[in-house]
Parts: C-alpha cells; structure tokens; sequence
C-alpha cells in the first residue's frame, strides 16, 4: 500500500463505523479533473445513491496522475484515472455526476484502522449501491474484438438463434476474448465480492474501454464458453476457469439468503486461483460474501498482525467457533516444500499463501463433504440439498478436546491411534507420457499379516475348498479396496454410498483389459495404476490375487443393486480417477501393519500413524517427530475403510495426547 504519499489532509476521521466516503468527479473548463469526496452515513435514510467502482491496483504504485479534490492537488493511481475520465466523459455518466465509491480514493490508506473498518463494511458498499461499475482497463481493437465475442456467446445462451451465428467460428475473436479471461481483474481476490454483491444484474456493468456488458451477459457468457467452443480453436479452455467459478460462486451466493450457504473455508479453497496483494487478504477479501457465523468467528480485518499470526489464529478462532478440527485438513492442500518458501506456520496451520491451485476443484478434501455444511463445497448448484446425503463422521459425537498454548507454535489435541502405514501404493502423473508416468514408486508392505505366505492356497483346481477360501478372502479384499478407492462413495459429490458389487465387478473388467485398445484416459489412467501396483501386498494378498479371485456376486445381484442405486452416481473408473488423479485428490492407496485399507495425501510415508483425531470428521495421518515425545506433524487428512463413521470409539483403545507442531 503506497500509504507514505497519501495527502492525509483530506482525511478528518470519520464519525461512526458504519460511515464512508463518495466522490464525485466532472471536467473544469480547462479539461483537468475536479472532485469533490464527502462522508455519507449507510444508515442515514437521504443517503445518495452511490456506484461502488471495481478494478485492479496494478504493480505500478508510485507513478500518479494529478487532479483536484476538494480543492488540492492529490496524485491518484495511473489505474484509477481513466475510469474518473469515464465518469466525466461517459454519456451515460456525464450528466448525472453521479457519487462513487472507489477504495484508492475513498478510504485513508494510511490509516490501518480506518482501512480494516472499510474492509469490513464491503458487504454493505456493495449491497447496498444502485449498481457497480466494473472496470477491466483502457480499451485496444483486441479488447474491442473479444468484448464483442464474449457477448456474442453471452447471447447464445438467452436466444437459441443466436447459437448458430456464423461468427462464433471467427477464431481470431476467440483469441482475443482469451485475452480479456485473462485479464487480471477475474484473478484478484476483492473483485470477487465486488461483483456477485449488489442488488442488480442489469445495473453492475463491466467496462472494457467502451465496451460494456452487464454482469448477466458476463455470467451467460462463463457457462456457453464451456459448450460453444469451435473444435480445433487455438485457445485454451482452462484460461475461463476463474470466469466459470466465479459464476459457480454466485448462484452459490445469491438467493432467498445471500451468503447464507457460503462457507469461508469452501470460498478458500475454490478460489485458489485468485491473486491479492497482501496475503492477509486471501481470509479478509472474501468476508463480504460468507455466512454471517464465519464472519463472525473472523471479526475485524487485523492488518495489525503479520500474515502468519492471522492465519494461526483464523484456525484457533474457527476451531472454537465450529467445534471441529476440520479446518486443519486445509493444511496439506496448503503444503510447501521445504526451502519453497519461507513460511515457519506450524504443520497444522494451512498456509493459504500456498494454496495449490488444483484445489479449485468443487470438492477439494474429504472434509468439504456435501452433507456437512460447516465447510461444505461449490458442487454444482442443482446437486445442492444435503438432505440424506451419506457423512463422514469418524470422531462420531466427540467434540475437539484442544488447547493453545501461548506460543502460537502448537496445537495439543486428543484422539485415538488406530494403526501404522505399511504399505503404499505407487502413484502415476497422467499429464506425462508413458515413459515417465511413475509420479511415486510402490512401497511394498512388509508386517506379518500384509506379507504372510497365502500360496498354498492358490490351488489349480476350481473345486477345492482352499479355492473356496481364498475367493472368499479375495472378496473381502477386494471390496475394502474399490470401496477405498471411491472414498466409500458413488459420487463425485461425496452425497450417496459407494455401490461396492458393481463397482468390484467394473474393477475386474477394466483390469483385464489390454491396455493398447483403450482410448479413454481415465481408463487408460486406471490400468497404467494397476500395472504398477500388481505386486501390492494387503492381508497377504497381492492386488492382482483380489481382483482374480475376488466374487462381486452374479448378474443378477449387480443388477440388483444397480436398480436401487440413487442417481447420479458415477462409474468406477470416475471415482477412481477423482480420488487419486494429480489434478484431484491425489490420494495414494495404503494398507496399514493389521491389513486395514485406506487412503493418504502423495507425501504420507511408511511408519506414518493413521489416528482420528476427536472433533475431526476424517481420519488423519501424524508422524511422530523423532525429537520430541508424543509431538507430531500433521501430514494430512485420510480416508480409512470401517473407520469414518465413529468405530474407532468403539475398538476398546486408550486414548492419546497429540501435541501438534
């Protein structure tokens, strides 16, 4: 912030929390710009109506253009000129003059105090205008060309004829609309708020120069891209990915109850890919558009405090305020390297500065479960009713029992041991070709009950009883692993259980299949998987024995099953794919030292403790730190097959104290 230069002159103190002030700009007679800023209360009834200005800083903080206000000299941003030239030479702006909000100038950026009470006032700038201008920069023939693309595949999605309109094969327009989804305004973090909120799609406009769109055509225009590219267009579809959840967030958002049914957390993670100046503002930018109890549980903006400070502290707050461990799960999508940075958090603070930006993906953890709405997640809006929907609930009904000791360092909790990684499966990158695939290698278990000699009952003959014995184990193996392998679920939105005949019946026809005559890359994915885990050990088992030998059950039974299946379930190979794809969940196959089955994040290693955690929805992984007694890192979040609805209460083990650093 370039709070050493700001005029503070011109900034008396305003009177009461919920004040702000509006400008208003028009041209002297010798073409300079001239302003007046005023303070308005948002609860005075004779307030004027008022359009709060979106748009981005930019890099450059120093460099200023020079107008007038209340009759000084004060240099603005380079950024923020050409929108009062706008606003003064704008035909629809020119004669009414209308009052404006626009952070540079409005807010004493000099002022931290005064600064985290504006942040905090957003929701209600917005809300409350007549409508905002969004502006996107100073127009080029290129902007020109893709503002015009953009409405016309806007208009594709409100007039079917428009659909078919010869122009939207112009390629070179779809180069240039690329360019304006990849303007930096969709990938800053207050724009957010600043374009969902506000009480008029017709009334928030986006300027691009003097192109304009209203936000609805914008919105229209991020779901018919996905559908109405041109084959063989020389752009890349995933350069509309903030567009295209920026729309997500805002039928998410906007309904009977604004805000109601956003979560922090959810908000967070979905949108990873979005830019802020100061990192702080990856929890403050997004305050405005939350349910009211995160709100609540994050109070005032602490620009006060250093960025780690504000992200240890957003976790003991949320904790508390939730009564769940779940936030920290946030932290292995949040995980650096060492030497990546240089970020000291505790392992168990999400370091939101290193949000992986896979993570935009609508279900990014366990914990963001559809039928929990604590956390929750941006599935889409039609799958929205949680009602029914299956829940992890691996601590059942106990609440976190946790302290904070003063250091801020770490995190003391309870909980229950349930066993220790042995082996864990090998991992493929399915971005890199079929020479360099092997993302991690297999790591072959070794206790006595995953390595113990079952050859003896591999027998020739199909009508001996050893044979009778081992496709019974097979069976039982088999199911804990393709039940495992969805995460105990039929759907990607983690709502409906797991179809465990059928899907053991797809995982033995895929993996017989030759993988030269496949064509479909989840498929393609599933076999490169399986052919590097093979020799898999689990309960003396190799993969390959439990999908030989394993009996799914008749036709008859899968289709049994299949018939009372709720809709929307997925296949086998999909939820394979969403739970150990690299652009997913990433999640690497594991068995424990007793031949339970589950799954970890890529960096969980052998010796690792599977634990669940009281007050935590989901099993998580801990590794013991070699230095200190009973203190562990926090590695991740798991899923453990007959362990995620409360059984661990019930195994008869102790309880332990966790100390997490």
């Amino acid at each position: 912030m370039p709070s050493s230069k700001m005029p503070t002159y011109l900034y008396e103190p305003l009177g009461t929390k919920n004040t702000i002030r509006l400008l208003r700009v028009h041209r002297d007679a010798d073409g300079s710009i001239i302003g007046e800023l005023k303070p308005f209360s948002l609860d005075a009834p004779n307030k004027p109506q008022y359009r709060p200005i979106s748009y981005v800083w930019g890099a450059d903080h120093e460099s200023r253009r020079t107008i007038t206000l209340n009759g000084h000299k004060y240099g603005t941003l380079r950024t923020v000129y050409p929108i009062l030239e706008l606003l003064c030479d704008g035909p629809e702006f020119r004669k009414s003059r209308p009052w404006i909000w626009i952070d540079y100038i409005c807010i004493n950026q000099a002022d931290l105090a005064e600064r985290a009470m504006q942040v905090a006032l957003m929701v209600r700038i917005y809300g409350e205008s007549y409508g905002a201008t969004i502006w996107l920069g100073e127009g080029t023939p290129t902007s020109d060309r893709g503002m015009d693309m953009m409405r016309l595949v806007a208009e594709g999605e409100m007039d079917e004829k428009k659909k078919h309109d010869p122009k939207v094969h112009d390629f070179d327009a779809w180069r240039d609309y690329e360019k304006v989804a990849l303007n930096p305004w969709f990938r800053r973090g207050w724009t957010l708020q600043e374009s969902i909120t506000g009480p008029d799609d017709d009334n928030c406009v986006y300027y691009f120069g003097n192109k304009r769109l209203t936000r609805w055509e914008v919105i229209c225009a991020a779901h018919g891209t996905r559908y109405r590219l041109p084959p063989g267009a020389p752009v890349d579809i995933e350069n509309w990915s903030p567009l295209w959840n920026r729309r997500r967030i805002y039928h998410w958002y906007r309904g009977q109850n604004p805000g109601y049914w956003v979560s922090l957390l959810a908000l967070m993670a979905y949108n990873s890919q979005t830019q802020v100046t100061d990192a702080r503002d990856h929890i403050y930018s997004l305050l405005g558009v939350v349910k009211s109890r995160d709100r609540e549980i994050v109070g005032l903006p602490r620009y006060d405090l250093d960025v780690e400070t504000v992200y240890t502290k957003l976790v003991r707050d949320w904790v508390r305020g939730h009564q769940s461990l779940d936030i920290i799960c946030f932290a292995h999508m949040c995980y650096r390297q060492q030497g990546d940075s240089e970020s000291t958090l505790p392992s168990w603070v999400p370091d939101w500065r290193n949000r992986d930006v896979k993570s935009a993906t609508h279900i990014p953890l366990l914990v963001s479960q559809s039928g929990k709405q604590h956390i929750s997640n941006f599935r889409p809006v039609g799958e929205s009713s949680f009602r029914g929907a299956a829940l992890y609930d691996a601590s059942g009904d106990r609440n976190p029992a946790v302290e904070f000791p003063s250091d801020g360092r770490r995190l003391i909790c309870k909980g229950i041991i349930i066993d220790v990684l042995d082996g864990i499966a090998g991992t493929i990158d399915a971005s890199q070709s079929a020479s360099n695939r092997i993302l991690e290698p297999l790591v072959q278990s070794t206790s006595p009950v995953n390595s113990v000699d079952v050859s003896h009952l591999l027998v020739s003959s199909a009508s001996t009883a050893t044979d009778s014995n081992i496709e019974e184990k097979a069976t039982i193996v088999g199911r804990q692993i393709v039940a495992t392998l969805a995460h105990g679920r039929g759907d990607e939105f983690l709502k409906r259980p797991v179809p465990s005949t059928r899907f053991l019946s797809e995982f033995q026809d895929i993996a017989m299949k030759d993988s030269n005559g496949v064509t479909d890359h989840g498929t393609k994915d599933f076999l490169a998987w399986y052919k590097l885990n093979k020799p898999f050990l689990i309960c003396g088992l190799t993969l390959e024995d439990a999908c030989n030998y394993a009996q799914p059950g008749d036709e008859a039974a899968i289709r049994q099953e299949r018939e009372h299946e709720p809709e929307g379930n997925n296949s086998f190979v999909e939820r394979f794919s969403h739970s150990t794809s690299t652009s997913d969940l990433s999640r690497r196959l594991f068995t424990t030292e007793q031949g339970y089955v589950g799954t970890a994040p890529q960096r969980a290693r052998k010796g690792d403790k599977v634990c669940v955690l009281f007050g935590c929805s989901v099993a998580v992984i801990l590794r013991c730190d070699p230095a200190v007694a009973d203190s562990y890192e926090f590695v991740g979040e798991a899923y453990l097959e007959g362990f995620m609805n409360g059984e661990a209460l019930n195994m008869g083990k102790s309880e332990s104290t966790f100390v997490l650093i």
